[in-house]
């Protein structure tokens, strides 16, 4: 009997020890928390052979919004709400953990280039890049093949009032805070703008401009505004929805805001709400909910999920670098579902958040020799990789040296921990993108490996193009 005991006892205190591990690693890892939450969700959606297990667990991917037809108070529905948003996104809380650090350290642009994009003046790029070829030439994206591209996985408009509004020193000081919040997502891959309007009719000219002269680059658009700025942002959205992917209302003007309704085809929304008082809070927080609920109205498991969320906070310690991140976390989780059909299961596709290729998917080739002839044919791209100042237009443009065109990717950073060939791994980025790339195209493997690392099958196919190019 005693022995069965023991037995009993141990079997508790490994579960209750395996449970403690997956429970932290879900609070702290990053990679963890989003593998476990898309694991379940896909399970759900497939109705996958473990879902009648995992019903059974407490988790918060079993979470539902408050049901439309609910009788119950607004400060109640408004509750629950944020509660359903804080459920869904409780896999972003590493993430968040990381934003916050980063936003109350405070960063500059220094590391990316400012210059104007599409009759945006202050726009920042990530340091992601490529050659044009043929087709980016007919499509007018460059004049010659080999020309060097920016590219960007997404670009948010932070939405400002017109200068002239502001009052002395709160430009410069709202720009301080904007470089800090924008580092997180530049290094992500994401282009970072600064939008000033009166209205909704200079905010949709401004996007129409920017998506007819910088297409490319502006097939994903984010945008986030307060105050009165999110009552132009809505109206622009309600007006022209097809002109964004997600849009971020935080603070909204409680006045002006209540009079806009969201479209029939909403884009995804994230509607923030500090607590206030009197009898506005619960007309806004039932206006905004409105919005959140028309962005969850899609057959997409990802939209019917997080399409529209609303979050409301404590505005005591001012302006909350939590709140911050996490509308942040929520737009760097709509960066990974990019790119998707309604009908399929998210999985990221760009960078940010894509399964990258294991060193195993490729390892047999480390032992091989290097192709002589990945050394020859790269003079004319000597000069890609010197960088060079940007002259300033005006002194309200923030302008910084571009850095060197960069050709890291993960395919390369995987490669060379794996390599032990000192000689391998000192050559050149563009070199060794060519040596692998033909590799993998030799023997079949170039479209997988292209599955897992698109930026690696981009570089590779524009290096191709150049080095055959006249």
């Amino acid at each position: 009997m005693r022995g069965i005991l023991k037995l009993l006892v141990i079997l508790c205190l490994i579960t209750f020890g395996a449970v403690a591990l997956e429970q932290l690693c879900y609070r702290f890892s990053e990679f963890y928390a989003s593998w476990r939450a898309n694991w379940v969700w896909k399970e759900d959606d497939h109705d996958g052979i473990a879902i009648p297990v995992l019903r059974l667990l407490p988790l918060s991917q079993w979470a539902k919004p408050p049901a439309v037809k609910a009788i119950i108070s607004p400060e109640l529905l408004a509750k629950r709400e944020s509660w359903y948003a804080e459920q869904i996104l409780s896999y972003t809380r590493p993430l968040r953990d990381e934003l916050y650090e980063d936003f109350r350290d405070g960063d500059d642009l220094h590391d990316f280039e400012v210059r104007e994009v599409g009759g945006v003046k202050d726009m920042a790029l990530p340091r992601l890049t490529k050659f044009a070829t043929a087709e980016d030439v007919e499509n007018g994206d460059a004049k010659r093949v080999g020309e060097t591209l920016n590219m960007v996985n997404a670009i948010l408009l932070h939405v400002l009032p017109p200068k002239r509004k502001m009052a002395e020193g709160e430009l410069s000081s709202i720009r301080r805070q904007l470089e800090g919040q924008f580092v997180s997502l530049l290094e992500r891959g994401v282009g970072c703008g600064i939008i000033y309007v009166a209205n909704e009719v200079e905010l949709i000219s401004a996007v129409e401009k920017l998506r007819l002269e910088e297409a490319t680059l502006s097939a994903h658009l984010f945008s986030w505004a307060s105050g009165e700025s999110a009552h132009h942002l809505a109206k622009a959205v309600s007006k022209r929805p097809e002109l964004w992917a997600t849009a971020v209302f935080d603070s909204p003007d409680a006045e002006s805001f209540l009079e806009v309704s969201p479209p029939s085809e909403c884009p995804k929304t994230l509607c923030l709400m500090p607590i206030i008082e009197g009898e506005r809070q619960g007309k806004l927080a039932t206006k905004m909910i409105e919005w959140a609920r028309a962005g969850r109205q899609n057959a997409s498991p990802f939209t019917a999920r997080m399409g529209g969320l609303y979050h409301f906070y404590s505005p005591e310690i001012g302006y909350s670098h939590a709140e911050l991140a996490f509308g942040y976390a929520y737009l760097i989780d709509c960066l990974k579902h990019i790119g998707h059909s309604e009908g399929e299961d998210s999985q990221a596709s760009l960078p940010i958040g894509s399964e990258h290729a294991t060193v195993d998917e490729f390892s047999d080739y480390f032992t091989k020799t290097k192709s002589d002839s990945t050394q020859s044919g790269f003079e004319g791209l000597k000069g890609l990789s010197s960088g060079h100042m940007l002259v300033s237009k005006s002194e309200d443009d923030l302008v910084f040296p571009e850095k060197p065109v960069s050709f890291d990717c993960q395919v390369l950073r995987d490669y060379r921990v794996e390599s032990d060939d000192a000689e391998l791994e000192n050559m050149e980025d563009k070199d060794l993108i060519l040596m692998l790339g033909r590799w993998f195209e030799n023997n079949g493997k170039l479209e997988e490996i292209g599955k897992h690392d698109e930026v690696f099958m981009l570089y590779y196919k524009s290096l191709r193009e150049l080095e055959s190019s006249p």
